[in-house]
């Protein structure tokens, strides 16, 4: 695909233990999703260590080559915290004192330590770059530093030092390898966790917003061997658009993103691609789905509906096949394996349940995560099971369900959890708090429900007293607790989710 929106980025992300695998990077994946989602292309990411060698390296390298850089990590009050000392060295740039950074940062501290005893800490916080730009959020508190390199020239091979006086001299084989127009390369200086990364990032969005490229996405349900050719062959009749295929953990599963920047020639390729691919191999996702692991600009579907169903299925198969649920189980239970065997146990199990108590006297305890969203495509499913033996849609009975969150949720959580209500008609009560208080809190709510399905599996703490039925202890809101996925495993789940084509919360993609 030709690239005419020309800007891009890169990514350092700094920190000793991230190489060691002490922590995991949270903050290169969300970067890449939201800069990619306002036009901007990642090109590239480094992991370094806190050493200011290697992180001046990069910030050299990568401010030659695109047009944002972006550092993550670094900064603080500690010796190992050089991430400034990095960036005034690849511009030569002296550190100085920030009077307005470091008035924030004695007006930010919680713990209002004494000025006076902790200057030293204090200057250390408030050191920046000569010449660095705070932008500061609307709501306040700290702000972003960011450093715009500015050059005037092209690179000339004889007067490089009188047209860079103050260029370290790394920058000379730099030019010498690029040799462009070295203009208002910018570094955004983000501090390490990932939440202030994410506040940082969300007050000052609006600097990098571009012409988002637009995407659709297709679920292969067979080997990528199988749809290698017409791939091919049907990436090369577009070439304004970019093909690509991504594997998941599962033999055969893999997701083709079909990315361009005008609409008509997406769905010009999309539709192609579709005619391509053998019947059965594949499967749309609905655009929920697609926004919240690509975080990309969605598109309606303007394929018309019975002829995308006739590609995908060759038959209308109850609702538009985007979504069923029930064919998913039904289509996993013709197959062999443990997976199929936990799946038709824990079916069962939801059976008992419902026709025990009635749907309407059943609810399920859901907070995004993989083992409950197992359970929820199920419960649907043993729904949509209920009511086509009673001639009723599923529909029209919501599912009572119960949210317990806390402080500080992830976003990526609460968008998954959103897109789950609308998706599998959720009737849901969200409520912040432990969790006995919320279980009574919720009852007080829905005096109907009786029984509760719970994600709960063996290996979770306490999980193998439990059985599939098991009344609430005493002391506790009195309901009955079922566990339907009580004996599946860690591998168990994945292969569910992808044997079943189930979305899942973003955030388990990011590590």
């Amino acid at each position: 695909m030709a690239d005419t929106q020309g800007t891009t980025a890169g990514i350092v992300v700094i920190g000793t233990e991230l190489l060691s695998g002490l922590r995991t990077d949270l903050n290169s994946p969300y970067l890449c999703k939201q800069l990619w989602s306002l036009g901007v292309e990642v090109k590239k990411i480094s992991v370094v260590p806190d050493e200011v060698e290697a992180i001046t390296d990069e910030i050299i390298d990568f401010s030659s080559r695109f047009t944002y850089v972006f550092t993550t990590g670094g900064l603080g009050a500690t010796s190992d915290d050089v991430t400034m000392t990095a960036v005034a060295k690849a511009f030569s740039e002296p550190l100085v004192v920030s009077p307005a950074l470091r008035s924030t940062m004695v007006e930010q501290q919680s713990e209002k330590l004494s000025e006076e005893e902790y200057r030293e800490a204090y200057d250390k916080m408030a050191t920046v770059p000569q010449g660095a730009q705070l932008i500061y959020p609307e709501e306040g508190g700290y702000p972003l530093v960011t450093v715009k390199n500015v050059g005037s020239a092209y690179f000339d091979p004889f007067g490089w030092s009188d047209t860079f006086p103050h260029a370290n001299p790394k920058w000379k084989h730099t030019f010498h390898l690029h040799n462009q127009p070295f203009l208002h390369q910018q570094v955004y200086i983000f501090p390490g966790p990932h939440s202030v990364v994410r506040q940082k990032f969300e007050s000052s969005r609006h600097l990098f917003l571009r012409t988002p490229a637009l995407t659709r996405t297709l679920q292969i349900t067979t080997s990528e061997i199988i749809i290698s050719k017409p791939f091919s062959t049907v990436s090369t009749r577009h070439p304004s658009v970019r093909f690509g295929s991504y594997p998941k953990d599962g033999p055969h599963e893999a997701k083709i993103v079909l990315t361009a920047e005008r609409r008509e020639d997406l769905n010009a390729a999309f539709k192609d691609l579709i005619a391509a691919l053998p019947a059965g191999t594949f499967r749309t996702l609905e655009n929920g789905q697609q926004g919240a692991e690509m975080g990309a600009m969605l598109l309606p579907n303007e394929i018309h509906r019975e002829e995308l169903e006739a590609f995908v299925y060759g038959t209308v198969r109850g609702k538009p096949g985007v979504f069923d649920p029930l064919g998913d189980v039904e289509r996993v239970l013709g197959r062999s394996g443990d997976v199929v065997a936990r799946i038709a146990d824990s079916m069962n199990t939801i059976r008992q349940a419902i026709n025990r108590y009635g749907p309407q006297h059943v609810a399920l305890s859901f907070n995004g995560g993989k083992d409950c969203t197992v359970l929820l495509h199920l419960l649907y499913a043993a729904r949509q099971e209920y009511a086509r033996n009673r001639g009723e849609d599923p529909s029209t009975v919501p599912i009572k369900t119960l949210y317990v969150t806390h402080a500080n949720p992830f976003p990526e959580v609460d968008e998954f959890v959103d897109f789950a209500v609308t998706r599998y008609h959720l009737d849901m009560v969200k409520i912040y708090g432990p969790m006995k208080q919320s279980i009574q809190a919720f009852l007080d709510k829905n005096p109907e429900v009786e029984a509760i399905l719970i994600g709960t599996r063996r290996t979770d703490p306490f999980g193998e007293f439990l059985t599939n039925f098991q009344k609430t202890d005493p002391g506790w809101p009195e309901i009955m607790r079922v566990h339907p996925i009580l004996d599946w495993d860690y591998g168990d789940i994945w292969a569910a989710l992808e044997g079943m084509c189930v979305p899942y919360c973003v955030l388990y993609d990011y590590g």
